[in-house]
């Protein structure tokens, strides 16, 4: 079983800016310190835990017809819980 390989962060940041860019967007990237729960995040970050959105972002398959795969985009508030059939129900 081969491991995928994980971009290294500046590359990663690379490739986002330049979608961004091609997009007409401005974005800021910021990095933290790596956060043991969320409670540690908010408080490396100095907010509120209800400050904090967690953010899942899945990409769809290709069509067989040739359509390219869509975005599904969720925000989540950082003190909800969330399963992923719950997820996958309301995206279908």
């Amino acid at each position: 079983m081969t491991t995928p390989s994980v971009p290294e962060p500046a590359e990663g940041h690379s490739r986002v800016r330049d979608a961004a860019a091609a997009r007409g967007l401005e974005i800021e990237i910021r990095e933290r310190p790596a956060a043991n729960s969320l409670h540690e995040a908010a408080e490396i970050l100095g907010i509120p835990a209800s400050g904090i959105v967690k953010t899942l972002v899945v990409k769809r398959p290709s069509t067989s017809s040739g359509a390219q795969g869509e975005y599904m985009f969720a925000l989540i508030p950082g003190a909800a819980r969330s399963r992923g059939r719950s997820f996958a129900r309301s995206s279908a």
